[in-house]
């Protein structure tokens, strides 16, 4: 799969949505929960596949320009910063 300025291999059809989704029910099981949210954010085409494999009440944040799924936009690596540091002052408020 072509990227920005990456070409993906694989060994075994896989994506990045498919690791999401196994990754999700792996952290689910050890946490004994039926589902856990995730939150996601990427900048190139090889991260949409993540993004469609989200589910409702997952927050996806795109980076940067482009055709997206992700249901929130960012102009920057800068700018998610800020993003994930105001997420983190929210959830420290609310303990």
């Amino acid at each position: 799969m072509h990227g920005k300025d990456v070409v993906e291999v694989s060994v075994v059809p896989t994506s990045k949505g498919e690791a999401l989704r196994r990754l999700r029910g792996t952290v689910a099981a050890e946490l004994g929960v039926e589902k856990v949210r995730v939150l996601y954010a990427g900048d190139d085409t090889t991260d949409e596949h993540a993004f469609g494999a989200l589910e409702s009440g997952d927050l996806s944040i795109k980076v940067g320009t482009g055709d997206t799924l992700a249901s929130h936009r960012v102009p920057d690596p800068d700018a998610l910063a800020a993003v994930l540091a105001g997420l983190s002052r929210t959830l420290r408020s609310e303990d």
